[in-house]
């Protein structure tokens, strides 16, 4: 018996899409994706960790800079600072007194201790977090893991101005030893995407940063008038 011929599709036959096209797309879907990754980056809020930045820092010639903070902390009653304020400046004092600790100057990291345990009374936070700053074995290199905690504590407490305040603080340090590597920390690009978002850091300060998270290197202008900014930022809070 003949088979009947099997009848031919009368549709026209798909062409085939060349390599190059499939090369190009595959591509595309690629650059999508590192793009979506660089994104969650951006968008993620920084650590505060704040001994991580300490270890980018020359801790020894540092100290004498603790002195310079744009503002002073007073335990006086009529010394308090803005209650908008203090998370920031708390953020800040915890570079201090990590500094002095990584110094070795126990004087310092006490006396920044003690001012320290001022603000967070200020600020309501945590009194886990007071009695810490407050105990003199807490403020010495094995006290380390009591300091994380307290900071974890804080930035629960108080939120990312803690986070901010302290970046910017150790940032102003990075600034004052022209220490490029700290810039290219994901902390820092993830300080400045914020700070740059909440309108506390202008154009060109985020400019400055992330050309020293590319090239590692700046004139002696551009490290002073980052100085300058880093200083007023913190000066602000």
């Amino acid at each position: 018996m003949q088979e009947n011929p099997i009848p031919e599709s009368s549709a026209p036959a798909r062409p085939r899409m060349p390599r190059a096209v499939w090369l190009a797309l595959a591509a595309a879907l690629v650059v999508v994706a590192l793009l979506a990754v660089q994104r969650r980056g951006e968008s993620r809020a920084p650590a505060g960790d704040v001994a991580h930045y300490v270890a980018q820092l020359e801790p020894g010639p540092s100290v004498a800079l603790l002195e310079l903070s744009p503002w002073s902390i007073t335990s006086g009653p009529t010394a308090v600072a803005p209650a908008a304020a203090l998370p920031w400046r708390i953020g800040a004092r915890l570079v201090d007194v990590e500094l002095a600790i990584a110094s070795g100057d126990t004087a310092a990291a006490r006396r920044l201790g003690r001012q320290l345990v001022t603000m967070l009374g200020q600020a309501g936070a945590p009194a886990a977090a007071s009695e810490i700053y407050a105990d003199a074995a807490a403020l010495t290199a094995p006290g380390v893991a009591r300091r994380r905690e307290a900071e974890r504590l804080l930035v629960q407490q108080l939120g990312e101005p803690v986070a901010l305040g302290a970046w910017i603080e150790a940032a102003r340090y990075a600034s004052l030893q022209r220490r490029a590597p700290f810039f290219r920390l994901p902390d820092s690009h993830a300080s400045m995407t914020r700070l740059r978002a909440l309108g506390i850091a202008s154009r060109e300060t985020t400019a400055a940063v992330d050309r020293l998270a590319g090239s590692g290197s700046a004139t002696a202008s551009e490290w002073m008038a980052l100085d300058d900014a880093l200083r007023e930022m913190i000066a602000a809070r």
